[in-house]
């Protein structure tokens, strides 16, 4: 009943360079992990109980909490390192599998990358927070997930402005 190829769907083809690189833009769409994982490493402690005998053993939180920080932003950037070269593999896949394909910009493949990196950092670090102030475990992962998934997309429908101060906002900016 549509024409698919005529209609496009409102997504750039791959014929063309921007549709090419639309599709590797899709490397660096694995940031919710990230996040997640953040949130794990935290809240995982309070959940088992083995925060106690973490702040027995180093009575300073800040310690911890600082510890906690550079691994969840070591954690978050080997997600998104993984993440970005299956997406590629895929994506190469798929472009071979396209008749006339365009050939990708190289300088965009390398700022995604650069920019999946940071995101994974990034949000590794924002979930140590979220973890840090929400204790419970399924709290903090199913608040954020509808956070990122059901009131940032309905906050930017009603005020557009705001994006660039909300979570995706700024993933998007670092892309």
């Amino acid at each position: 009943a549509i024409d698919s190829d005529a209609a496009g769907f409102g997504f750039p083809n791959t014929q063309t360079t921007a549709g090419v690189d639309a599709v590797y833009a899709n490397a660096a769409g694995s940031y919710v992990f990230a996040l997640i994982i953040g949130i794990l490493m935290i809240t995982s402690e309070f959940k088992h109980g083995t925060a106690i005998a973490t702040f027995l053993v180093t009575p300073k939180r800040q310690q911890v909490l600082v510890a906690k920080l550079a691994t969840g932003a070591a954690a978050g950037l080997v997600v998104q390192l993984l993440a970005f070269f299956f997406a590629v593999g895929a994506a190469l896949g798929y472009l071979a599998l396209q008749p006339n394909s365009a050939e990708p910009t190289i300088s965009k493949l390398v700022s995604i990358f650069f920019a999946a990196l940071l995101s994974g950092a990034v949000l590794g670090i924002v979930g140590i927070g979220i973890g840090a102030l929400i204790k419970n475990q399924a709290i903090a992962v199913t608040g954020s997930l509808i956070w990122l998934f059901l009131v940032e997309p309905l906050l930017l429908t009603f005020a557009p402005g705001i994006g660039k101060y909300l979570l995706s906002g700024a993933i998007t900016g670092i892309l």
